[in-house]
């Protein structure tokens, strides 16, 4: 447990005191990276431990039980660690009256209390109504706001299957679970929501701030096969004053379902389509798929650049392993290694291509293709 402010506290949790390295995909800030802290510490008589800093108390007690409060505002109260399922769970209290949001993208409604979520990417497609778990976006991080106004943040820092049930609304117990050999996350105290997401993104980082007609009302649907549809439906929104500052195109006017090619056939002047729309106050944006299409083609293909640079991810770290490769629009396919620099510097240069046609913005498109059933 490290004090890392007076409104932020970092918990690991490991059977056994057994601590992986920092591999925080999250891009979390290190706790070296804090300001050094000066945090009150105190043992207490049946060997637990209170920590304090600034309108923090945070007490583990002998056994193991934590608590986190905020002045008068209990924000973790009796909370324990026990191995389940491959994985370990975290049971606290969950108060009468405490609404939960957050947890990344999800139906249903505003307020989560009552609900069980995965934090497990999904591609969802077949329904998308008000009991719907897992879509694209899964966050394990929700602002938890009481009666009083008193907002707290839980973040779990971890890519495992995780997940996180508030359905005890009667015995009033909540709890997190993750499929890894150790927990770790972090409290974040308010007092106000926007101070919890405020704190939230110094230690996460926040997005950069997006141009003002991305903001706006994007024409897109699945999908636009040819230029001249993508003309008339500018001329329509143009024409009948629908504000809209984009037209979207998605799969169909790829060669083959390939990243970062053109169907020329469908789309046979992509620049002078950009120019058109722009002159109608429309930015043209397109898909771009995380997998890239298996290909026997010319040398300057996406995939034989990836092959020439060992780029795609393998079933293991033996030099001779076979790419990991699932199916997706443009049949089998390879996923670029994001975890390394150098791909990831590759990859962002492909968009270059698109850029200099005058595409002004992109959709990446996380679906891994069915290397996995329909979660990934």
């Amino acid at each position: 447990m490290t004090a890392l402010g007076p409104r932020l506290v970092h918990v690991r949790s490991a059977p056994g005191r057994r601590w992986a390295p920092r591999r925080s995909w999250a891009v979390t800030r290190s706790d070296e990276a804090f300001a050094a802290a000066d945090p009150d510490i105190r043992q207490t008589d049946d060997g637990g431990v209170i920590v304090g800093l600034g309108p923090l108390t945070t007490v583990v007690d002998a056994a193991g039980r934590l608590s986190v409060s905020s002045g008068d505002a209990t924000l973790m109260a009796d909370s324990e660690v026990c191995a389940e399922r491959g994985g370990l769970r975290w049971t606290f209290d969950m108060p009468d009256g405490r609404r939960f949001f957050g947890f990344g993208e999800r139906t249903g409604p505003l307020d989560k209390r009552g609900r069980r979520y995965s934090c497990w990417t999904t591609d969802e497609w077949r329904s998308q109504d008000d009991d719907t778990d897992a879509l694209y976006i899964a966050i394990p991080f929700y602002l938890g706001l009481d009666e009083d106004g008193h907002a707290h943040g839980v973040f779990l820092d971890s890519t495992f299957r995780s997940t996180f049930d508030i359905t005890d609304t009667r015995g009033r117990r909540a709890s997190m679970w993750a499929a890894s050999p150790a927990l770790d996350w972090y409290v974040i105290d308010g007092p106000d929501p926007a101070d919890v997401v405020a704190r939230f993104t110094e230690l996460v980082g926040a997005a950069s701030l997006p141009p003002r007609w991305a903001l706006g009302y994007h024409q897109a649907r699945w999908s636009y096969e040819t230029e001249a549809e993508v003309r008339e439906i500018a001329d329509g929104l143009r024409g009948n004053a629908i504000p809209a500052d984009a037209v979207h195109l998605d799969i169909h006017h790829m060669d083959g379902y390939r990243a970062f090619t053109w169907d020329h056939q469908r789309f046979p002047d992509p620049a002078g389509l950009a120019r058109s729309l722009a002159t109608a106050g429309l930015r043209t944006t397109v898909v771009v798929d995380a997998p890239v299409a298996i290909d026997d083609g010319a040398g300057d293909s996406v995939y034989q650049e990836g092959r020439r640079l060992a780029a795609y991810v393998r079933t293991s770290d033996a030099p001779d392993a076979p790419e990991v490769v699932g199916h997706l629009w443009g049949g089998l396919s390879v996923y670029p290694d994001h975890l390394r620099p150098e791909i990831r510097d590759w990859w962002g240069s492909l968009y270059r291509r698109q850029l200099d046609l005058g595409m002004a913005g992109f959709e990446r498109h996380e679906r891994t293709g069915d290397a996995r059933p329909t979660d990934g």
